[in-house]
Order: structure tokens, then sequence, then C-alpha cells
């Protein structure tokens, strides 16, 4: 019977597509920038003390920290060796969701107390994307597909350049607009990356430069495709991911695939590994990925 066992670090991807920034607070993402491993925080934003118990656990992480199901996932993956070497592991960036005014109501006190850049994901309901950025929020993470007015994203985009915040165009396969999916047809890589460029043209002529995009889908071999059609024609910079992972060692498998694929491509500027566990497991794995890659990771003093 085998044993799989993590491939060794090493430098075995090609050279890192040439980007432009984007700053997030005190954090470049792209060009020859260390990559960011972010994660998402998984309660109601509302709740300002749980929020923020949550950010500071994934800030700084200990494997020996992790609840007993997260430590048998790396130990399943034959990575809790590699886990314990590694240690510490910090996340760099940290997404909280923004659905309704209460979420906004504590978003300030949130972005102001994070140790880590704040991204404000706004789901469904555009105007909480003004709400966000007049909380100060260190980024913002619109879909286009929730958003289709073009006014309303450009007066979104203008309010970003007016208060200097980046904004992440983050299409979702499960959201694309119905007329993409009638010209290139359902599971379409093609019609990921025509989205994120519709969107991102829109936003860039409204003055926004500090722009971060992402494409993603439940499907790796859909989203490394998608990414690499986008990644031909332009020079943002990337966040990978590949979303509705799932849970437990496979879906870790699932998420590694895609980015891992890509990231050997030199594609990709900034990761988040999405898992229903403990968003510090995203974290860990995130940055293993990193390692197992020979890429370097950000560098903290906390």
């Amino acid at each position: 019977m085998t044993t799989a066992v993590p491939f060794p670090a090493g430098n075995i991807t090609r050279p890192r597509r040439k980007t432009r920034q984007a700053a997030v607070r005190d954090l470049l993402i792209g060009g020859q920038s260390p990559i960011p491993v972010q994660t998402m925080v998984k309660v109601p934003t509302r709740d300002y003390d749980a929020v923020m118990r949550e950010i500071e656990a994934s800030a700084r992480i200990l494997p020996e920290d992790l609840p007993d199901r997260e430590q048998n996932i790396l130990k399943e993956l034959q990575c809790w060796d590699d886990a314990c070497e590694l240690a510490p592991f910090y996340c760099d960036i940290n997404r909280v969701s923004v659905p309704d005014e209460e979420s906004a109501a504590a978003l300030e006190r949130i972005v102001k107390n994070s140790p880590v850049p704040i991204v404000s994901d706004i789901h469904f309901r555009p105007p909480m994307a003004l709400a966000a950025l007049e909380a100060g929020t260190d980024k913002l993470r619109i879909n286009p597909g929730n958003i289709r007015d073009p006014k309303l994203l450009q007066s979104i985009a203008r309010e970003a350049v007016a208060r200097r915040i980046p904004i992440r165009v983050g299409v979702n396969a499960g959201s694309l607009d119905k007329d993409l999916l009638e010209e290139y047809g359902h599971h379409s890589a093609k019609a990921l990356a025509v989205s994120a460029a519709n969107a991102t043209r829109l936003i860039e002529d409204e003055g926004v430069s500090d722009l971060v995009v992402s494409l993603k889908a439940n499907d790796a071999r859909w989203v490394i495709d998608a990414y690499r059609i986008f990644a031909e024609n332009t020079d943002y910079p990337l966040h990978l991911g590949v979303t509705e992972a799932g849970c437990g060692r496979a879906a870790v498998v699932n998420s590694w695939t895609g980015m891992g694929a890509l990231l050997q491509m030199g594609i990709g500027d900034t990761i988040r590994v999405s898992l229903t566990e403990d968003s510090r497991l995203e974290v860990v794995v995130g940055h293993l990925l990193l390692h197992y890659l020979g890429l370097p990771r950000c560098v903290h003093s906390r």
C-alpha cells in the first residue's frame, strides 16, 4: 500500500505573470510582491465581538490551536508535520460580508481595529457598496453578475476613486449574465472571462486603477481555463479561488488542483482556499500550497 507524500518545496513554477499592483491598506497585490493568503469571516458581520474574535484568531495561527477536525484534515493530507515546521501562519487579508445596514454599521469599527486589511463583500445589494466605502473598508468586492446596471457600477467606481479604495471584481459562475450564457453556453470559461473584461472596462473608465479580478467556479478545470483566458489579454492582478469547494480533504485537493495549476503557470497574485471548516484552516492550507510550489509568502512581524 502506497502513501501520498506532499511534493517537496522548490522552484518549480514558471516566472510570475507581470501585472500592475493594487494597494490594500499597506499590502501590495500583484507585480512581483509575495502572494497574500486570504480567508473570510464566517460569523455575521453585525456581531462585532464575534467578528473581531475570528479576525484576531486567524491573524496568527499555530496548528495545535486548530480544532480537532481541522487538525485531522491536515493529518489525512499528510501535511501535519509540514504545518508544524512552517508555523506560525498569518492571514494577510480577511473578508467580511456586508449584506445589510446592520453589517455596514459595524464595519467601521471592524476596519479600524482589525490587524489585517478588510475586504467588504456586498453580495446582492449594490447600495451596500456605498455604505462599505463610507465605512472606510480597505477593499471592496463586487460581483458584476449582481449589479446589472452599468450606471450603478460606474457610480460605485467613482466613489471608490474618491476614497482611494481598491476594488475586486469577483465574477462567479453561479451569477453570470443571461446573455453571456446564451452566447457562450453554460459551464463556459469564456463567459466568465468576458464578464470580467466587461466589468473591469467599465470600472477602469471611471478612473479606478487599483483593481483585482477573480473568476470563480466550483470545478477546478473550469477555473483554470477561465483564468488562463482572462490573463492572456490583461495585466490585472488576479485573486485565485475555487468557489464552493466544500469540506474536508476533498475540498482542499479541489482547490489545490485549480490554484496550483495556475500558480505553476505564473498566474495568480493572491489566493483563498474556500472551505466550510474553521477559517484558520483556509489560511494554513493556503500557505502550504505556496510552500510546496516554492513561492514566497508575505512576511509579518505579528
